[in-house]
């Protein structure tokens, strides 16, 4: 899982530090080709990630500790949602360290990093698009 979570970093250190120098004219690029590229080869694959981990974490979740399930399926208006939400992973309140399983907790690390790579790229864009 460590491998993953390396290989996911770099990936994006690596794509998102190319676009930013093209985008300052160090190279001569089209500016809209760019984007397109940076959208379709870093931020949507990222997105997908998110919800296919979001998702696998939750469901191994489920099954090795319903308790701690259920506290993470608590969503902040007070409703009880049947997966785990992106802001539950970040939530004080919920005690993800009571998790003794260490295959789900090399799972929880790999969504949360994955979550904000997710994050990180979407912001990425932005900046590619308004610079």
């Amino acid at each position: 899982m460590d491998l993953k979570i390396n290989l996911i970093t770099c990936y994006f250190s690596l794509v998102s530090f190319l676009c930013v120098l093209i985008d300052f004219n160090l190279f001569s690029l089209k500016l809209a080709n760019l984007i397109l590229y940076y959208a379709f080869s870093t931020t949507i694959p990222f997105f997908i990630l998110q919800l296919y981990s979001l998702t696998g974490f939750s469901k191994q979740l489920k099954n090795k500790n319903l308790k701690l399930f259920k506290k993470a399926c608590i969503r902040p208006n007070g409703s009880i949602g049947n997966s785990i939400n992106v802001a539950s992973l970040f939530s004080e309140t919920i005690p993800f360290s009571e998790i003794k399983d260490e295959i789900l907790l090399a799972k929880f690390r790999f969504t949360k990093r994955v979550v904000i790579l997710s994050m990180l790229s979407f912001i990425v864009l932005i900046f590619l698009v308004f610079i």
